[in-house]
């Protein structure tokens, strides 16, 4: 971190975790002059429900050290703009029906069946989602590394997702370690935790038995595969599991994990054939890999929002470059070529 960045807003201590489930993480943030104290912020709860849930280590603390630092900076720079709060954080109880919730979550992100069926791959339908929201105010960030240090692969075992509510800056954050196919239910899951007016930490588990994280999981399933044309579709053919979900995927275009975990949650297919599906799906992301443009990256790893926000403030001189590069955990010279292509872009 950079003294002229940290004069304005730094992060605190080491996170420190209380382990147990439905636990919370305990956290005193450290907050400079133009940081805004949350004291009303919701805890950071977690929602992992596995017998032995693996332990959060230190790559997790820190990601989440730099969700919440960016999170922060971000807010600052809404309330400076005098941004009004966001009315959909928080909008709902538990004890709202899933598909109510799901049906509000389409309608903020103008979010249509064609959109999500229509999608060519599991990764533009993740694009999608995390454009529509980063479109409404929500910070969605992805990475599967801690930072840009790419000798630290997060651990999908300790976590698929994380949200921290805000009523200016709702964050989540995406483990990209997971496979591509879940990356959608998993925002979904998080989204969800921000209508709510939650925050926590997830694996996005069809198996969870917490009962909000079971309710979040719903309205995921609502959000991408509604209920009723699912089942139609699957209950009209005669054919083993496999046949069904061949036949459910050419109507509705999503991936085959996310069709098999609808089942699953409907009572259609059992928990092995979920299991397999997911492992099969799994080594598929590990042999397709990922590349790419590092440029892009700095877009994928940070939203849209928030990547354009610091490269338009670094080319007009708001902020130093190297504060930038802090901001978006890449190099220098990278953030001036990202910079400069979305001060060329229309």
């Amino acid at each position: 971190m950079h003294d002229s960045l940290r004069a304005t807003l730094h992060r605190g201590p080491v996170l420190r975790f209380e382990p147990g489930q439905g636990g919370c993480v305990n956290r005193l943030w450290a907050r400079g002059t133009a940081a805004v104290a949350s004291a009303k912020a919701a805890p950071l709860v977690d929602f992992r429900t596995d017998a032995r849930p693996a332990p959060l280590g230190q790559d997790f603390l820190e990601t989440v050290d730099e969700l919440k630092f960016k999170q922060d900076w971000y807010r600052a720079c809404r309330k400076a703009a005098q941004v009004k709060p966001l009315d959909f954080v928080g909008r709902f109880s538990p004890a709202m029906p899933a598909e109510t919730i799901a049906a509000d979550i389409r309608r903020m992100l103008g979010l249509t069946d064609e959109e999500v069926y229509q999608q060519d791959a599991a990764e533009a339908l993740y694009s999608c989602l995390a454009n529509k929201a980063g479109d409404v105010g929500i910070l969605v960030f992805r990475n599967e590394f801690v930072g840009n240090d790419e000798n630290r692969k997060l651990s999908v075992a300790e976590f698929r997702g994380v949200a921290i509510c805000d009523p200016h800056v709702p964050a989540i954050f995406i483990n990209g370690a997971d496979a591509p196919a879940a990356w959608a239910v998993t925002l979904a899951h998080e989204m969800a935790l921000i209508w709510l007016g939650a925050s926590g930490i997830s694996d996005a588990s069809p198996f969870s038995q917490n009962q909000q994280a079971r309710l979040c999981n719903e309205v995921a399933g609502e959000l991408l595969v509604p209920r009723q044309p699912f089942l139609a579709l699957w209950d009209s053919v005669q054919d083993n599991d496999e046949g069904k979900l061949t036949f459910v995927r050419s109507h509705i275009r999503v991936s085959a994990l996310m069709i098999a975990r609808r089942a699953l949650e409907l009572g259609r297919v059992r928990a092995g054939f979920y299991r397999s599906i997911y492992q099969r799906t799994c080594q598929a992301g590990l042999k397709s890999g990922s590349g790419g443009d590092f440029h892009r990256a700095i877009q994928v790893r940070n939203g849209k929002a928030f990547s354009k926000l610091v490269a338009s403030m670094a080319m007009r001189g708001a902020i130093s470059l190297r504060d930038a590069a802090d901001l978006l955990d890449a190099d220098p010279a990278n953030v001036l070529c990202y910079a400069k292509q979305q001060a060329l872009s229309p």
